[in-house]
């Protein structure tokens, strides 16, 4: 999507601030039941508590509109990094890596946004340096966002933030614009491409969303229960991930970060 006028940016806003209202509602459960050692929060459950918030705030799960996912977000745990398929047999237990993807879609507008958190205490320090290095890998990669500015560029900065922190970046997954659909043009590799010559136009409407893995890692597909969409997984079962996203606008001199509650 290009953002052309002020009821387009209005639009994208509104997603953009319900999708992160309801990212932050997701995490805030997810975090306070981990610290209070619930042993019977399900997956399905926080993806039902965030259906009612999406719904409240009158729009409606992304995924579930242009994919028909059986859920209203994904949650995906432990080495599967993406599009895992909330359920009623999946207990979160201490020291698990969740990811929530949520994305939302008001008025034919989407906005997306993801975190990576621990459930409870984490099971191994460098789970909680993965998770700071996923995070900062997004906000580099967003602060070299402009119009006129080069896409690989970005991808340089998500790279750096991995590589420096001692991880490597899940090289199939990539960030994406999105607006006028959950995914479109362009696709933003998270590997640098040295003939990738595209920069960046004002009013793009871009999801910024690098997954940060412990090693240099490629993700296989395999199918989750009833979805259409595949899930992500690394393997073996001990590698993980983290993955940060937020949506944003490019404008002239920087981008401008919409998937904020407020």
């Amino acid at each position: 999507m290009i953002v052309r006028n002020e009821e387009d940016r209005r639009a994208v806003r509104e997603s953009g601030r319900i999708a992160a209202i309801a990212l932050g509602f997701a995490v805030d459960l997810i975090e306070r039941s981990g610290r209070e050692k619930r042993k019977d929060l399900t997956t399905l459950e926080v993806s039902r508590q965030v259906a009612k918030v999406i719904s409240y705030y009158g729009a409606g799960s992304a995924p579930h509109e242009d994919y028909c996912f059986p859920e209203a977000i994904c949650i995906s745990i432990n080495n599967c990094i993406a599009h895992g398929l909330p359920d009623d047999l999946t207990v979160l237990r201490q020291g698990d890596l969740v990811n929530i993807d949520v994305s939302v879609v008001k008025e034919g507008v989407y906005a997306d946004n993801a975190a990576t958190v621990i459930f409870g205490k984490p099971k191994e320090e460098v789970h909680v340096a993965l998770i700071k290095a996923a995070r900062q890998a997004r906000d580099l990669a967003i602060a070299e966002i402009r119009s006129g500015a080069w896409v690989a560029d970005a991808v340089r900065a998500m790279l750096g933030a991995a590589t420096q922190a001692g991880f490597g970046v899940v090289d199939n997954l990539c960030s994406h614009g999105t607006g006028a659909r959950l995914h479109e043009d362009p696709i933003i590799s998270a590997w640098p491409d040295p003939q990738d010559l595209r920069m960046f136009s004002e009013g793009q409407v871009l999801a910024i969303e690098p997954f940060v893995s412990l090693t240099m890692k490629r993700a296989v597909e395999r199918k989750d229960g009833p979805s259409r969409t595949p899930a992500f997984y690394l393997e073996p079962a001990s590698a993980r991930a983290a993955q940060f996203e937020h949506t944003v606008i490019v404008g002239k001199f920087g981008s401008e970060i919409v998937t904020v509650p407020s």
